[in-house]
């Protein structure tokens, strides 16, 4: 039986294996052409568009202009504030010039001077405290009279040896130094800024420097500053107690320093410019009663000036 090409091809049924084939090229031809749509949205991600930049960008933009945190608001300065501020400075300043004093007079002890002083005040110790008569520390002088007027500061020196040797007399040193200055600190007058004391009270350390010595001189510097303090304290409108002060002053510097006379003169000079003020009537004292505390105090302190 002849059979035609064409009734072939209908008739005669396909093989599974070419069935099979022609499937699997359809389904590649199909996964081809759906690939890149089916990407992985990592991939993509990772890839990134010009787009995503552009957003990344923008937003790191929006991060740098972000406002910075706002600073709190000043303080606005008031009379008290700056008068508070201006407090402490003065104090700082003071604070200062007295350290600075006390840094000044820590020296080792060297002077010869200070020595006698403090074998004299050891002597009067074991003797019974008053100064002899005749110098007991000569060889060549014993009968002739000596008067000690330091006879109080050498008794101070040597109990501070005693109490803690060379140290002892270096910390009594420093601190006459500090009290000495501070009391020249607190001695203006009411109407000079305290700020500009300061400044003086710092230019005069630098002259006193050489004084800061264990002798009888720190105490002559001692001395005229607690009389300063007491004349500008009553000056400045304080009791009179501060003027009887100045007694108990002349009675122990009168026996510690032969140098006591200058407070005496610095209490005549006060009294002397006054009564030329009244004739002037230029008085800073306005109160009688002063004026006659004034006139009061000076024989009484001579007086004191002269127990010795």
């Amino acid at each position: 039986m002849i059979v035609s090409p064409d009734e072939t091809l209908t008739d005669t049924p396909a093989t599974p294996s070419l069935a099979l084939a022609t499937e699997e090229h359809l389904s590649t031809e199909k996964l081809a052409k759906e690939e890149p749509a089916s990407l992985p949205e990592e991939t993509k991600k990772e890839e990134g568009t010009p787009a995503d930049f552009s957003t990344e960008k923008d937003s790191t933009k929006g991060e740098t202009s972000a406002p910075a945190e706002e600073l709190p608001e000043q303080i606005e300065l008031t009379p008290e504030i700056v008068e508070d501020e201006a407090v402490r400075n003065d104090f700082m300043l003071r604070l200062a010039v007295v350290l600075l004093a006390v840094l000044v007079a820590c020296t080792e002890i060297n002077e010869t001077t200070t020595l006698v002083h403090v074998k004299t005040g050891q002597y009067l110790g074991g003797h019974g405290i008053l100064p002899p008569r005749t110098d007991v520390f000569s060889h060549s002088a014993t009968e002739l009279p000596w008067v000690n007027l330091s006879w109080l500061f050498d008794l101070f020196s040597a109990a501070g040896f005693a109490v803690g040797g060379a140290v002892a007399l270096t910390v009594l040193k420093a601190i006459a130094a500090g009290v000495t200055f501070y009391f020249l600190l607190k001695a203006t007058r009411r109407d000079v800024p305290t700020w500009w004391a300061s400044i003086c009270m710092g230019l005069a350390l630098i002259v006193c420097a050489e004084q800061f010595t264990l002798e009888p001189k720190l105490i002559t510097l001692l001395g005229l500053a607690l009389t300063l303090w007491l004349i500008t304290r009553w000056q400045n409108g304080g009791s009179s107690a501060k003027l009887w002060g100045l007694i108990v002053v002349f009675v122990f510097w009168s026996n510690m320093d032969p140098r006591a006379y200058l407070g005496l003169v610095v209490l005549m000079l006060l009294t002397f410019g006054e009564l030329i003020a009244v004739f002037a009537g230029r008085s800073i004292l306005n109160d009688d009663s002063k004026r006659s505390h004034l006139w009061l105090i000076v024989p009484i302190s001579l007086v004191a000036f002269l127990i010795n």
